[in-house]
């Protein structure tokens, strides 16, 4: 079974999807997604059963919440907490990170915990990240831009 990583700005999109959908397009890191997006983006997980993480995105995602204020925010985390119980995290080492100076300078923690997970075997990573994503490709790691998903739903909607 393949092993579906989200990165942070997908997760985000995932969450405030099953929150409150219609908040998608006025969120800053999902403003560019509508709620069909949540919608492909939920039933294509449901085909991988079971998303990883690392603690790097856990941390983005943390630092990326804020967008929401009192009262909802405290719903909104709960939400999130509940639906992180449902996902499993794989750890990548600080040395595995700091091995790849010139990619942490590129991309970051967070993208180089990705990168480091799509080199182990059966991991593919969902992004709507363009730089990571061609750096994957270039590596020939599995990694599917979410666009892609979205040109695919929309090409089969049009036949």
């Amino acid at each position: 079974m393949v092993k579906l990583v989200l990165d942070t700005n997908l997760l985000i999109l995932y969450f405030l999807g099953i929150y409150r959908p219609e908040m998608i397009s006025s969120c800053n890191f999902t403003s560019n997604y509508s709620k069909e997006d949540f919608i492909l983006l939920k039933e294509y997980i449901k085909l991988n059963n079971i998303i990883y993480i690392t603690p790097q995105i856990i941390a983005e995602l943390s630092n990326q919440s804020n967008f929401l204020k009192e009262p909802g925010l405290k719903e909104y985390l709960k939400l999130v907490i509940n639906e992180l119980g449902k996902i499993k995290e794989d750890y990548v080492p600080l040395t595995d990170l700091l091995k790849n100076e010139d990619l942490l300078i590129k991309i970051g923690f967070t993208d180089v915990s990705i990168y480091e997970l799509a080199k182990k075997q059966d991991y593919v990573i969902l992004t709507d990240d363009h730089a990571l994503h061609q750096i994957l490709l270039s590596q020939k790691l599995g990694s599917i831009k979410f666009s892609t998903l979205q040109w695919n739903f929309w090409e089969s909607k049009n036949n």
